[in-house]
């Protein structure tokens, strides 16, 4: 299995981060391609600046790591035993990262209609077969599945 190493720099940090300002960055060159640095940076700016998630990816998750290292350095590497805690640390807490972001597959799967279930109504499931039986069981049929269950409901009528 290949390790996944989620950084000491600020910028492998805030990559393994839900708000990732990276992703804005990316829409604001996208839709301006000619556009200068400084216009990039200043439509940036004007989407991030009341963001105050993004902000604190960009200043403590990206900036302060960087800074950070390059001020104080650590008097002596980890010892084996240290970097070995480290690391099942690092991979506890990618596990946990991982069944997390997992957890919310069910409600956004996309069914055989072409919608995400949470979009679909209890109509619209009643016709699939499987577990979604138990789910259109749950929800009248001019409700939609999202209004109703939450992603931990569905995951149990999935793991029944």
């Amino acid at each position: 299995m290949t390790a996944l190493n989620t950084g000491t720099y600020g910028s492998k940090i805030q990559s393994w981060k839900k708000t990732n300002p990276r992703e804005i960055l990316m829409r604001v060159v996208g839709q301006n391609p000619t556009a200068h640095e400084a216009g990039i940076a200043e439509l940036f700016w004007d989407l991030v600046k009341e963001d105050e998630d993004c902000l604190k990816v960009i200043a403590i998750d990206y900036w302060l790591p960087n800074n950070y290292r390059s001020l104080v350095r650590p008097a002596a590497r980890l010892s084996p035993q240290a970097r070995t805690a480290q690391v099942k640390k690092i991979k506890a807490a990618i596990n946990q990262r991982v069944h997390d972001e997992a957890r919310i597959l069910l409600l956004d799967m996309i069914m055989p209609n072409g919608k995400p279930l949470r979009e679909c109504t209890g109509k619209e499931i009643k016709r699939f077969d499987g577990w979604l039986a138990k789910v259109a069981a749950k929800v009248k049929p001019n409700e939609k599945v999202g209004a109703v269950l939450s992603e931990e409901q569905v995951r149990k009528l999935y793991a029944r």
